[in-house]
């Protein structure tokens, strides 16, 4: 895959998210009531990944989040605090990519020839986890458990494991050949950008031109790049996506009518081009409005 991340704190006083992003990996670790769960989340996958010790089939990565999770529980302090976090990932391993879901980050697969497939968050407003927590004799308050947390699967949690929340993973897996992209993200992206307006605008991005030096659109644009060009001229999440690609900040908030002074990227654009799509969509969902963490991994398939 070709790959490519961004991660933004925005209002939060710390960034709690955690991101991998390798040529056979893309993952989104969203942490929640302190960053120890998302952070060895990340370092086991990270160490791994260096040591060429990993198999990214479904099964071994399922595994190695068993692992970090097991070894979290030993930790007598933190097996008493509420601190966990969501594990969103897509690996591809031979000619098979496996989404890995557990909790409310998002997973979006662009497939070739049918509808692109969509996670379907694991939190309270699920109605089968609803159900699922029925059995544990669970009703959410507030719209969260024991009023304190909303998603209903996640690594760690480990108070909440009476209440019914499981690290237990939903799966799903393509033929390589079948799939364009995979995308994960925090919900501090999808609560803002509909799954619709990310594919068209990930659709979009990916035929542009791009420098490392100067993100521009070429001054010599085929007639496909022009229709493009044209549809963003009649959409204002597309043309200041395609703007914050080109690294214009200020243009993209006119376009969007922001007048919120105080924002401001977080950090440079540069990279890859698929850096660049990341980065716009983190910018995008922080102009729009966003006051969570928010995080964006991508990979392109070969």
């Amino acid at each position: 895959m070709l790959t490519g991340y961004c991660s933004f704190k925005n209002k939060r006083p710390v960034n709690e998210d955690q991101v991998v992003s390798n040529n056979c990996i893309i993952a989104v670790f969203d942490g929640h009531g302190g960053i120890d769960v998302s952070e060895a989340l990340y370092d086991h996958f990270d160490q791994q990944l260096k040591s060429n010790k990993i198999q990214l089939d479904a099964k071994h990565v399922i595994a190695e989040l068993q692992d970090v999770e097991d070894e979290l529980q030993e930790d007598l302090m933190l097996s008493k605090m509420t601190i966990g976090s969501t594990a969103s990932i897509v690996s591809v391993c031979g000619n098979v990519v496996s989404a890995i879901n557990i909790g409310d980050s998002s997973q979006i697969v662009k497939l070739k020839h049918e509808p692109f497939f969509f996670t379907n968050p694991l939190h309270r407003v699920n109605e089968s986890e609803t159900l699922r927590l029925a059995a544990y004799n669970t009703v959410p308050k507030n719209g969260k458990i024991d009023s304190n947390l909303s998603v209903t699967r996640a690594i760690g949690d480990f108070p909440y494991k009476s209440f019914g929340v499981v690290s237990d993973p939903e799966i799903r897996e393509f033929p390589l050949q079948n799939v364009s992209y995979a995308l994960v993200c925090s919900d501090g992206l999808t609560d803002v950008l509909s799954v619709q307006q990310i594919l068209q605008i990930v659709d979009h991005l990916l035929p542009l031109p791009f420098s490392t030096s100067a993100p521009t659109i070429n001054t010599q644009t085929s007639s496909q790049q022009l229709s493009q060009l044209r549809l963003a001229q009649v959409n204002n999440i597309l043309q200041a996506a395609q703007l914050l690609f080109e690294n214009k900040y200020s243009e993209a908030k006119t376009v969007l009518g922001s007048n919120n002074n105080a924002l401001a990227p977080e950090n440079e654009l540069n990279g890859t081009k698929e850096d660049a799509i990341c980065w716009a969509l983190c910018c995008l969902a922080q102009i729009v409005g966003t006051g969570d963490n928010c995080s964006v991994a991508i990979g392109v398939m070969k």
